[in-house]
């Protein structure tokens, strides 16, 4: 790519890494799918199957997941790591991970239904786990290169009008 003048720019597709039931993750691996109040999963259909989520708070985003992109970056050093599929809504989590963490933070158990008063938490607490995967994603990133762009496709967009956190330089979608 360098002999012609193109710089070399990674995708990484969250849709598919994070896509529990795609790649066969094990819980015991720390794979936590993301599970309703009852422990069903969530997702999305796509593509003929139900695309059950990962959870951002899940021990292998940064024990497995997060060194394979750094990794790819100290090798190859590309201009430009793009990581799509970064849109968020609020999608609420009760895998151990999350009540653990939400116990931690707020001294709670999570909320189980929308009348109970400390949903405005909960919604709260999912925004930052989501944030806070970007962050640990952007920082990895620069500690091993700190010339890469990471750039977050979709994140605070038309689907999520917020104002990106400081550490966001680069963010792009698609026009449809």
């Amino acid at each position: 790519a360098k002999k012609y003048g193109f710089r070399l720019c990674f995708t990484i597709n969250r849709s598919g890494e994070y896509d529990f039931g795609a790649r066969g993750y094990s819980v015991a691996e720390g794979y936590y799918p993301r599970v309703d109040p009852e422990g069903n999963a969530h997702g999305r259909h796509k593509r003929g199957h139900f695309a059950r989520h990962l959870s951002f708070n899940s021990p292998a985003v940064d024990e497995q997941l997060l060194p394979v992109d750094v990794a790819a970056v100290e090798k190859y050093h590309p201009a430009q790591i793009w990581i799509e599929s970064t849109v968020i809504t609020v999608n609420y989590c009760y895998c151990s991970a999350c009540q653990k963490l939400f116990m931690e933070r707020c001294g709670h158990e999570p909320p189980v239904s929308d009348e109970d008063p400390l949903l405005s938490k909960w919604i709260d607490f999912h925004r930052d786990s989501f944030v806070d995967w970007m962050r640990r994603l952007a920082q990895r990133v620069h500690d091993a290169d700190p010339k890469v762009a990471v750039t977050f496709n979709h994140a605070y967009w038309l689907n999520q009008p917020e104002t990106p956190p400081p550490f966001i330089k680069n963010l792009s979608a698609y026009i449809h």
